[in-house]
């Protein structure tokens, strides 16, 4: 048996839009959606610690600010698609 001294963590948050728009689930309000993110991010800043946010496009949209401050502190942005979430509004 190999002895492993290193344990890997990854931390992510997907970003979906809206609920009523989102065929695969998403907060109740953007309100909802910013306070979520915001929250996630100062958890892992509190630890010291970076995640990876998986961001659906008109999330990032609405969002734009908070992004550019989370890239900011270093945490990653990722795009973030369910093509079945874009057939409508």
């Amino acid at each position: 048996m190999v002895a492993r001294e290193d344990i890997f963590i990854i931390f992510t948050m997907d970003c979906e839009r809206v609920r009523r728009y989102s065929p695969p689930g998403g907060p109740e309000t953007w309100e909802l959606s910013e306070c979520a993110i915001r929250g996630f991010s100062e958890g892992m800043g509190e630890s010291d610690l970076l995640a990876t946010f998986f961001i659906v496009p008109e999330n990032a949209e609405r969002h734009r600010a908070l992004r550019l401050d989370l890239m900011s502190r270093g945490f990653e942005l990722a795009i973030h698609y369910h093509s079945q979430s874009f057939g409508g509004e």
